[in-house]
């Protein structure tokens, strides 16, 4: 679950570098350290969001349920398929 969420800030943040290197001079470079820091928290967010439907999902399995091949299955190609 931490893999997924960190692994939507690093795609999140490769795409803002790629755009703040696209814009060149439409960016100053004191803005570059501002966007960056809100950009992160924006992206925090978000990744919270995202993750918290499979943690909620995950968290009020049944122990018994959980540990069935079909269960994982369905998890994965719902939350991931």
């Amino acid at each position: 679950m931490l893999y997924a969420g960190a692994c939507l800030v690093v795609l999140a943040t490769l795409t803002r570098l790629g755009l703040a290197l696209h814009a060149g001079e439409a960016l100053p470079g004191r803005a570059i350290p501002q966007v960056f820091l809100r950009g992160l928290w924006f992206d925090l967010a978000a990744a919270v969001f995202a993750v918290t439907p499979l943690v909620l999902w995950l968290a009020l399995a049944p122990t018994r349920l959980a540990r069935t091949w079909l269960y994982r299955g369905a998890t994965v190609i719902a939350f991931f398929g």
